[in-house]
């Protein structure tokens, strides 16, 4: 098994471990000299140089790490820290045999409250309620491409425990463990710049999302086998209110979203997609999709957050509002088709997409035509896919099954144009069998039979 993987993993550990190990070590070895001032003064340098070490053994000295100066409120059981920085050493990174991500962290205004100085001055471990920094900043790039994303390997009970700490745990004997009820970095602005396996990199960048992490237990005896990530119960992400755009000029929202890393689950509210063509509509068209209330489950987060690939055993959403302006002169070297089709979407990604089940409750699709009269509206009461399975780049759409041996269902299908309406019960297309099933098909042009006879003027 190849170790890039892995040392992807120990970096992001590292980064987030190396905050909750500063802030905590802090407060015990403050407390080992009872929290004084004058402690302060001469435990200080000799927490940050120990953090330091940490990080540096952890990332083969590819990452430094520096802090403030450490401030102690006895009175409010409170301990602070203004900043923390992780960066990398680009030198010393790139002479390693297998280079860790370009890093660079910047953690502000960190804080540690409610600690139980009772129990830890009786050597009963250190016990806190809240700790967590007002705003975090992280930059990533991988140098590297993973020989094995592992996108197709089936979802487990544990396939999501990518940020579960690999190496040795060194606390103080004067503590046995650290116990945090909860950690928050409630300002987190991310922007990651990732290598995949087939060259093509991804970018992705959030400025506002909410992290915490839930029942934070760092143990030195407990077994890396059964470590949770980051030695949380769970870790959830949050983003509201989220709007961007894309090089191509196409715009992204979304109202809200709840991601937990532990079940592999995500929520999304109101996502829109808009691809704005503005004056030149006329020769290549607009689209615009709207999708409410959505459930994922099964994600595989680590392959995502690695990589860009995209895996997930089941997407649920409510319905999907589609809106398709045709071009009305289109350019001659713009098949108007596959501009705008789903084909063309999943090309232009580049990413493994893998995807088990996928239902829509309600689909609704208006087609603009290149006339202002030209007007095309579908409905669709259910639709179903099965076995999504896309592999980037070219040489993959030329095999037999592009996007998978998927099954599509779509039941009750209406169609109504200008000028003909259908109706569609049931359509089944299994794309591993080569088969086409179609059940209670009604096609017929709008009003009786001398509407028909205006339309269509008969030559007698």
């Amino acid at each position: 098994m190849s170790s890039r993987p892995s040392a992807r993993r120990r970096t992001i550990v590292i980064v987030i471990v190396a905050v909750i190990v500063t802030i905590c070590a802090a407060t015990l070895w403050l407390n080992r000299w009872r929290l004084g001032h004058t402690a302060v003064t001469i435990a200080d340098p000799m927490v940050r140089a120990w953090a330091a070490e940490q990080v540096a053994a952890s990332s083969d000295n590819a990452y430094h790490l520096e802090a403030s100066t450490i401030a102690v409120d006895e009175a409010r059981r409170r301990l602070s820290i203004d900043s923390i920085t992780v960066t990398t050493d680009s030198v010393i990174n790139a002479g390693l045999k297998s280079p860790h991500p370009s890093i660079t962290a910047r953690f502000r205004h960190c804080s540690v409250t409610g600690i139980d100085l009772t129990a830890l001055a009786a050597r009963r471990g250190m016990h806190a309620l809240h700790a967590g920094c007002d705003s975090v900043s992280l930059t990533v790039r991988t140098l590297v491409a993973p020989l094995d994303s592992g996108n197709h390997t089936r979802q487990g009970a544990d396939s999501n425990n990518f940020l579960r700490f690999q190496g040795k745990v060194d606390l103080t004997g004067y503590v046995p463990f650290v116990a945090i009820d909860s950690i928050t970095f409630p300002q987190v602005h991310t922007a990651f710049d990732l290598l995949a396996s087939d060259g093509r990199r991804t970018t992705l960048t959030v400025d506002s999302v909410a992290v915490s992490l839930d029942s934070v237990r760092i143990d030195p005896h407990q077994e890396i086998a059964k470590r949770r990530p980051l030695f949380s119960r769970n870790v959830r992400v949050r983003l509201d209110h989220f709007a961007g755009g894309t090089k191509a000029g196409e715009q992204i929202s979304l109202e809200h979203l709840d991601a937990s890393l532990a079940d592999g689950s995500a929520h999304l509210d109101a996502i829109g997609y808009e691809r704005v063509a503005g004056v030149k509509i006329d020769s290549t068209g607009a689209m615009s999709v709207r999708a409410q209330h959505v459930a994922l489950n099964g994600v595989r987060w680590g392959v995502f957050l690695l990589t860009g690939d995209v895996g997930i055993a089941s997407l649920h959403v409510d319905s999907v509002d589609v809106r398709i302006v045709s071009a009305r002169n289109p350019r001659p070297r713009v098949a108007p088709v596959l501009a705008g089709s789903i084909a063309s979407a999943l090309r232009s990604a580049g990413r493994a997409i893998a995807i088990d089940s996928f239902r829509v409750n309600a689909v609704r699709t208006q087609e603009s035509g290149r006339s202002s009269g030209d007007l095309a509206v579908t409905t669709v009461g259910e639709l179903t896919l099965a076995h999504v399975d896309v592999v980037p780049g070219e040489a993959a759409w030329q095999r037999p099954f592009p996007i998978g041996r998927l099954v599509l269902t779509a039941s009750r299908v209406y169609r109504h144009t200008g000028k003909m309406d259908m109706a569609l019960s049931r359509l089944v297309l299994n794309a591993g069998a080569r088969n086409l099933t179609i059940d209670s098909l009604r096609a017929a042009p709008q009003g009786d039979d001398s509407a028909f006879e205006r339309r269509i003027k008969v030559r007698s």
